[in-house]
């Protein structure tokens, strides 16, 4: 016996049968390529740390050998002679710094002008200095912002001083005035009706007021 309608039911089984089997087949492979996507990023992160680790490593060592007289601290005079070793060189050209614009390099870095580099500042700045010659420019930009910084708030705490030098010594000028014509003219300074806002009258008007016949 014939079942006239059992092909609908046999295209309806192929269907969900095909529809589940490719599921399961894309979720492999997108869970499979997300997990490579993760160990990739990974790598790409241990590669990157190691690799600014070592050229951390590089440029203390080119700090040792730029600070001859082990203070600790370089300056200008001590990185310019730096340059001209070769094994200074290639250490800043292992740590990914621009060697053409090297030698103003101390200049971006010592941003508050202090004429000196301790070694945080060094490898710190030179870390952020590593890359193509825009990476420095964008440092260049950077620290002339700080610069600009520290010297307005130095500015400004200037002015502050000087304006509250200036008002207390106004005070004292408006004091000893108010006590050297006192005495003399019997007057003594009404706090009352000097108070901001308070309109006084004139002598001459007040007298108007008391005759006003005359």
């Amino acid at each position: 016996q014939r079942l006239p309608y059992i092909w609908i039911v046999f295209i309806l089984f192929i269907s969900v049968t095909t529809f589940a089997v490719m599921n399961v087949v894309i979720a492999v492979i997108v869970e499979n390529t997300l997990s490579k996507a993760r160990e990739q990023t990974r790598d790409l992160m241990a590669e990157q740390e190691k690799d600014r680790d070592q050229a951390m490593r590089d440029l203390y060592e080119v700090f040792q050998a730029a600070d001859t007289d082990g203070d600790n601290v370089l300056t200008r005079d001590e990185f310019a002679v730096a340059l001209k070793q070769r094994e200074v060189l290639n250490k800043l050209h292992q740590a990914d710094i621009d060697i053409m614009s090297a030698e103003g390099l101390f200049d971006v870095l010592d941003y508050d002008q202090s004429g000196s580099l301790d070694v945080t500042e060094f490898i710190q700045g030179c870390l952020r200095a590593r890359g193509i010659a825009k990476a420095k420019d964008v440092l260049t930009v950077q620290c002339d912002i700080w610069r600009t910084q520290d010297w307005v708030t130095k500015r400004v705490g200037h002015l502050e001083d000087t304006l509250d030098k200036q008002f207390r010594q106004l005070e004292r000028s408006v004091e000893m005035l108010v006590h050297a014509v006192a005495p003399e003219s019997g007057w003594e300074p009404d706090v009352t009706s000097a108070s901001p806002g308070t309109k006084r009258e004139s002598p001459l008007r007040r007298s108007e007021l008391d005759n006003p016949e005359s």
